[in-house]
């Protein structure tokens, strides 16, 4: 009787064991996962800024470009 009741706590020790190894690989993979996403949603924001930038930059020089034909327009006498 002792000698069951010994093989059943040391083989759902051993099962335990496994699984909280499992787990803790889980962890590490997870942990890596969520700095790469972290990583990217950095650049996305980024670029989202960037493009705003340039954007705004562009359209300034339409801006200024058209102008510059109204004015080019007026001299010419059209």
């Amino acid at each position: 009787m002792d000698e069951m009741m010994t093989r059943y706590i040391f083989k759902h020790m051993r099962i335990t064991e496994s699984r909280l190894d499992m787990m803790g690989k889980d962890l590490v993979r997870q942990v890596k996962l969520n700095k790469r996403t972290t990583r990217f949603a950095v650049a996305a924001t980024a670029s989202i800024f960037v493009l705003g930038y340039i954007q705004s930059k562009i359209t300034n020089e339409i801006a200024e470009l058209r102008e510059e034909v109204d004015e080019l327009k007026k001299v010419k006498g059209e």
